[in-house]
């Protein structure tokens, strides 16, 4: 199961504004009077200039651990900046902390998210203070970053309720496209129908239709890979991701996919693999074409 969304794209626009704010901080070190280093500096600014000019301008399908990345290097250059190379770094630290809370929270999961920020604030306010900053600035942008990360912590939140099926538990359709969009690696994608569902439900009756149901998410999870996902997308329709894994491969470990739950259940399944298609998208048709085609075959 996904425990957290990441869209690719949008991660690397909001890092790359990031790095394009980490510049100010970069130049304000290397021009004060007070400075002991003034190429280092400066050599560092423009390199994050650079990369943040490409990733807001370009926009590449960047992996989620490039990203981290990125931003756990950058956000150290600014808690060093703040607290080694000179305390005055402290002021536009403050100033740029709130959109570094906001890429964090973009990037990476919640309580990683949450972490981070908490020794990126607790280091550039140890810098303020020693540099004896205005303790204005120092409480405003606390605020501003606090209110930055509560806000998307709340709308993570929804957005995570949003994608996830209340009877199952299970990502839903929702989920299962950011998903696609994010996909790095080929994967074989598995479409999986109910046999007879609707006679099922008209024999148990709707409770005991949903306790089946139920019941497949946990088979569904029992026989998933480490690195699978697996989504129920309406009715008793369930869709499968695995990252890594022929189409043959998937299709062989799903064979005789059934069970007992509240009554004796099968499926059908159709399988097929993103590196045979243009993109994932066309992959999860195909795996749909082959689930009728199997259920055609059945009558």
């Amino acid at each position: 199961m996904v425990d957290w969304w990441y869209s690719p794209r949008a991660a690397a626009r909001v890092v790359g504004f990031f790095l394009l704010a980490v510049p100010l901080l970069g130049s304000y070190v290397a021009l004060s009077p007070e400075a002991d280093y003034h190429v280092l500096p400066l050599v560092v600014a423009a390199g994050w200039i650079a990369l943040g000019t490409v990733l807001v301008a370009v926009a590449p399908p960047l992996r989620r651990l490039t990203v981290q990345l990125i931003l756990g290097i950058s956000s150290a250059s600014l808690l060093l900046a703040a607290t080694v190379i000179g305390p005055y770094a402290a002021g536009p630290m403050m100033a740029v902390l709130p959109g570094n809370v906001a890429s964090w929270f973009i990037a990476f999961p919640r309580r990683s998210a949450v972490i981070a920020c908490v020794v990126m604030a607790v280091g550039a306010a140890a810098g303020a203070v020693r540099a004896e900053v205005a303790p204005e600035l120092i409480l405003s942008s606390l605020t501003a970053a606090s209110a930055v990360g509560l806000t998307l912590w709340w709308l993570v939140s929804v957005a995570r309720t949003a994608e996830i099926d209340p009877l199952t538990a299970l990502p839903n359709r929702r989920q299962l496209d950011w998903v696609l969009q994010a996909l790095q690696q080929p994967a074989a994608i598995a479409v999986i129908d109910l046999d007879d569902f609707k006679a099922i439900n008209d024999r148990v009756g709707h409770p005991g239709g949903d306790l089946l149901l139920q019941a497949v998410a946990e088979t569904l999870h029992e026989v998933s890979g480490p690195s699978w996902s697996v989504f129920r997308t309406g009715g008793d329709e369930f869709v499968v991701v695995a990252p890594r894994m022929s189409a043959t491969r998937l299709r062989q470990r799903l064979t005789g996919l059934g069970g007992t739950g509240p009554t004796s259940w099968s499926a059908s399944v159709g399988v097929a693999s993103t590196s045979d298609y243009a993109s994932a998208q066309q992959a999860i048709e195909a795996a749909d074409s082959a689930l009728y085609a199997v259920k055609h075959r059945r009558g």
